[in-house]
């Protein structure tokens, strides 16, 4: 006395060599040839740097990291209709709800925190059992979950070793010495002023060391009253003029003369520079 199911949408039987135009084939498109008594229902979208061929999602398992080739796809399926495929195409999702095989759920156990030195333990633990385990569990993987509220980053390890997991760690931390240590917080120190006080001085420099109060000083200190400095009653004058115009006389021209002409930056040089009388 129940109400049949509704049919499904029958394909349409078609060589699928027919000539159209490329951007026209992504769609819905149902199987040829039924599974099980039913066809399967997929969505094909085009690839953006190839147009020959083709993104692939379906309703139970999601898109498909497989390309393939439009002309392979027609060959097996028909295009279709969003309307003709919508009753459908829900119900194999909500039937695909759960993480059995076919399903679009999977359930995942991750090993969160600092698990880069154990990687050996849990490497070791899955080649010994391995032969109890599914393929997929056979491998450590890194994997990234996306929460709400948070985001998960850990190693996928299988439920089923958690217990020769807890074992094998324990048995690692005795090897590495860890237990019975336990962290010692030592009180606050007060502040050496003297540490204190060299931590924070700059480090001394060509300029800092010899300091630059002396060269002002001696400069400030040469007071060009008299152009000329004596050296003696007898002694011939040399004459210091600051003119800045002046140019230096070569040493071979100075036998003779009673008097030699300096720049005045070499003047002042001197004097910062030379505590004996010129």
């Amino acid at each position: 006395g129940g109400e049949a199911p509704p049919a499904e949408p029958k394909a349409k039987r078609s060589s699928g060599r027919e000539k159209r135009d490329p951007s026209t084939f992504p769609g819905f498109y149902i199987s040829r040839f039924t599974q099980a008594g039913s066809h399967i229902y997929l969505l094909a979208t085009s690839k953006p740097s190839d147009p020959s061929l083709c993104f692939v999602t379906r309703p139970n398992t999601g898109p498909s990291l497989i390309e393939e080739q439009w002309t392979d796809l027609r060959r097996r399926y028909v295009a279709a209709s969003a309307e003709s495929v919508r009753e459908a195409w829900t119900r194999a999702y909500e039937m695909s709800k759960h993480d059995k095989i076919g399903g679009r759920l999977s359930t995942v156990q991750l090993l969160t925190g600092s698990t880069l030195p154990m990687l050996p333990v849990l490497e070791e633990l899955l080649l010994k059992h391995a032969p109890e385990l599914p393929k997929r569990d056979q491998s450590i993987a890194a994997v990234r979950v996306e929460l709400p509220s948070q985001r998960l980053l850990g190693v996928r390890f299988p439920r089923a070793l958690m217990t020769p997991l807890r074992d094998a760690l324990a048995q690692w931390k005795q090897a590495r010495g860890c237990i019975g240590l336990k962290l010692k917080v030592e009180a606050v120190q007060p502040v050496d002023a003297k540490k204190l006080e060299k931590a924070m001085t700059p480090a001394k420099n060509i300029l800092s060391f010899f300091g630059s109060s002396a060269s002002s000083a001696a400069v400030k200190s040469a007071r060009p009253v008299d152009n000329t400095l004596s050296q003696g009653p007898d002694s011939p004058c040399v004459d210091l003029s600051l003119d800045g115009n002046h140019q230096s006389t070569n040493t071979s021209q100075l036998r003779g003369k009673s008097s030699i002409s300096f720049p005045g930056q070499y003047l002042a040089a001197a004097l910062a520079t030379s505590s004996q009388p010129l």
